[in-house]
């Protein structure tokens, strides 16, 4: 599943992060990197922005960034 298919509220695994290495580079610069676990918080409508939040910070990363984020859920 993809981070932006995630329902709001969920906690997710991040297991790989499609794209180049700028891509997976910006998301590191965030504090987000794989194997990380954060929770989906709001998916704004319309295409708009998933915010997500990872340790103790909120993040909004925009749909097309987080189309290419594959997660999985965390029990």
């Amino acid at each position: 599943m993809m981070l932006h298919q995630t329902a709001e509220g969920t906690a997710i695994k991040i297991l790989e992060i499609l794209g180049a290495r700028h891509l997976r580079r910006s998301l590191s610069q965030m504090g987000i990197q794989i194997g990380d676990i954060v929770h989906v918080q709001r998916r704004v409508p319309y295409g708009g922005p998933v915010l997500i939040g990872h340790r103790g910070t909120q993040l909004a990363l925009g749909r097309s960034l987080a189309a290419r984020i594959r997660v999985a859920p965390v029990d």
